[in-house]
C-alpha cells in the first residue's frame, strides 16, 4: 500500500475513533453508577460533572456552521462585531452579507448608532457624534464622546454637530458637548453644573490673588521699613516688587479684545514666577545670615519678631 493511501486511512480511523472514545468513556461511566436498589429498581442518577470530565475537550471551532449562526443570529451587533474582530475563523464567517441578514431592514439605523472603535450602542445618538459619510466606514462611522475625547477632537469651545442632528458648544470645563437644555444659560459652552463649579474656581482664583496681592505689597515694605541699611536685601526686594506687578500685568491682559482669541503669556508667566522665587530665595537667605550667621552685625540686627515677620512673608510670596 501507498505511503499516502495509509496515512489517509490512519487519519480517518482516527476521526471516526475520537467521537467514539468519548462515547465510551461516558458508557462506561454509566455503567459504573448503575446500582440495583433493595426495592429491586435501578438508580440511574448520574452525575453531569463526571460526564463532562470523561468527555475529551473540544474546541468551539470544532462546531457545525449551523450552531455558529444560531448562536450569531441571537446576538447584539456590538457583539456580533467584536466576535468578528477576534479572530480569523468568525472574520470569513461572519460576511456583510450575514450581518445584512440578520440586521435587515434596520442594518443602516443599527450602525449609524454605535461608535466604530468601542462599539458602544447609543440608540438616541446623543453621545455619539455626527458620522462623516466620505469616511470609508461610513455607516459605521460615528464615534462616542469618549473616544472623541480621547483622541483630543473636543476642544473647549467648540460647536459639534451631534449624531442626531443636534448642535453643541463643547464645555471648557469637563471638555463634552454640552446640548440645548443641559446648557448654562449665561454660558452657553458650559454645563449647567460645571458652570457652577467653574465660578466658584474663578472666584477662588481671584481671592488667592488678592491675597497674594496684598502680600506682594507688604513683604517689600516690610524689607524696606527694617533693612533699610543692607543693600542686597534693598535691591532684590526692589525687583521682586517689580517683577510682581509685571507678572500681575500679564495676567490681567491675557485676554485680548475679541472674546474668542487669546494672548498665550504661559512662558512668561513661567519666567517670571521663577525670578521671584530665586529673589525670595535670596531674601531669606540674606536675612537669615544677618541675623544668625555672622556674629559680626550684631548692629544691624532686628528684633526676632520683626524678621520672623519678614520671613513668613517672603515664604508665602514664594
Amino acid at each position: 500500500m501507498a505511503p499516502r493511501a495509509q496515512n489517509a486511512m490512519v487519519m480517518t480511523l482516527w476521526h471516526i475513533r475520537k467521537p467514539l472514545d468519548a462515547l465510551a468513556s461516558i458508557y462506561s461511566l454509566y455503567n459504573g453508577r448503575s446500582k440495583t436498589t433493595e426495592g429491586g429498581r435501578n438508580n440511574n442518577n448520574i452525575n453531569m460533572e463526571n460526564i463532562v470530565a470523561a468527555a475529551p475537550p473540544r474546541p468551539i471551532f470544532s462546531l457545525p456552521d449551523e450552531i455558529h449562526m444560531l448562536i450569531i443570529g441571537n446576538l447584539p451587533f456590538a457583539d456580533i462585531e467584536r466576535l468578528r474582530r477576534s479572530c480569523q475563523f468568525y472574520r470569513n464567517l461572519i460576511t456583510p452579507s450575514l450581518v445584512w441578514a440578520i440586521f435587515s431592514p434596520n442594518l443602516r439605523s443599527t450602525l449609524l448608532s454605535h461608535c466604530y472603535k468601542c462599539l458602544r450602542h447609543d440608540p438616541d445618538r446623543t453621545k455619539l457624534l455626527c458620522p462623516d459619510q466620505l469616511n470609508p466606514r461610513y455607516p459605521l462611522s460615528s464615534r462616542c464622546l469618549d473616544c472623541a475625547s480621547r483622541d483630543g477632537y473636543l476642544v473647549g469651545g467648540r460647536k459639534v454637530v451631534l449624531a442626531n442632528f443636534t448642535t453643541a458648544w463643547v464645555c471648557h470645563w469637563c471638555g463634552y458637548p454640552a446640548p440645548w437644555g443641559d446648557s448654562s444659560r449665561v454660558a452657553p459652552d458650559f454645563h449647567s453644573s460645571c458652570y457652577s463649579k467653574f465660578n466658584t474656581a474663578t472666584n477662588a482664583f481671584y481671592l488667592l490673588g488678592t491675597i497674594q496681592a496684598m502680600v506682594a505689597i507688604v513683604t517689600p515694605a516690610l524689607c524696606w521699613h527694617l533693612y533699610a541699611r543692607i543693600p542686597s536685601i534693598m535691591g532684590l526686594s526692589i525687583a521682586a516688587f517689580v517683577v510682581s506687578l509685571l507678572s500681575t500685568a500679564v495676567s490681567a491682559f491675557r485676554v485680548l479684545s475679541g472674546g474668542d482669541r487669546y494672548l498665550r503669556t504661559y512662558h512668561i508667566s513661567v519666567i517670571l514666577e521663577a525670578s521671584l522665587l530665586a529673589m525670595w530665595s535670596g531674601i531669606i537667605y540674606t536675612v537669615i545670615q544677618q541675623q544668625v550667621l555672622l556674629p559680626e552685625n550684631v548692629g544691624l540686627r532686628i528684633e526676632r519678631p520683626n524678621w520672623y515677620a519678614v520671613i513668613t512673608f517672603a515664604a508665602i510670596n514664594m
